[in-house]
């Protein structure tokens, strides 16, 4: 009888809600100093570049629910899916693959789940600006066209980790 009050049938309610990866200034795409993802061959997406008060190493945490589904090599990028489906794509710096993995720990593994704020990666920022690299932490929607979604910024400026800063909106057949 008072069935009309569970949404809990499908994904909950908070699987739409993207949390800040790292504290520091939100810039959208086209501002991140990488051509790829600038052009947004990648997807659409959004980047954060850490606060420059930031200590020498900051942890960057999960933007959403997810399960793992890459580590790169290098360990310089993080794939994760979301329980929608939508896959994201964290990139942590720009060029930084140069690095050959020396300034990142990785703190999860391919299949681990994932909640929002749980700890991926450090990184030795000192590492990343040493060498003359842009240590911006890209968020890239690889398949969200497929998923018929698209991202909503709901914030601007500078973002504390943890907090919302957007939200994946279903595309209707208005938006056509």
């Amino acid at each position: 009888m008072f069935n009309i009050f569970r949404h809990r049938d499908h994904q909950p309610a908070d699987d739409e809600h993207l949390y800040a990866p790292v504290s520091g200034q939100l810039v959208t795409l086209d501002q991140v100093s990488d051509p790829v993802f600038a052009s947004q061959a990648m997807g659409s997406g959004v980047g954060v570049v850490p606060a420059d008060d930031q200590a020498q190493t900051i942890t960057v945490t999960s933007p959403a629910a997810a399960k793992v589904t890459m580590v790169a090599k290098c360990k310089h990028a993080i794939g994760l899916t979301m329980a929608n489906g939508l896959q994201i794509l964290i990139h942590m710096g720009v060029d930084t693959v140069s690095l050959k993995g020396k300034p990142f720990e990785i703190m999860v593994e391919k299949g681990q789940p994932v909640q929002p704020g749980q700890a991926l990666a450090q990184i030795d920022l000192q590492q990343i600006k040493a060498a003359a690299l842009d240590p911006v932490i890209i968020l890239a929607f690889t398949n969200a066209a497929e998923q018929l979604l698209r991202f909503s910024l709901t914030a601007k400026g500078n973002v504390a980790q943890g907090k919302p800063i957007g939200k994946m909106i279903p595309e209707t057949e208005d938006d056509e």
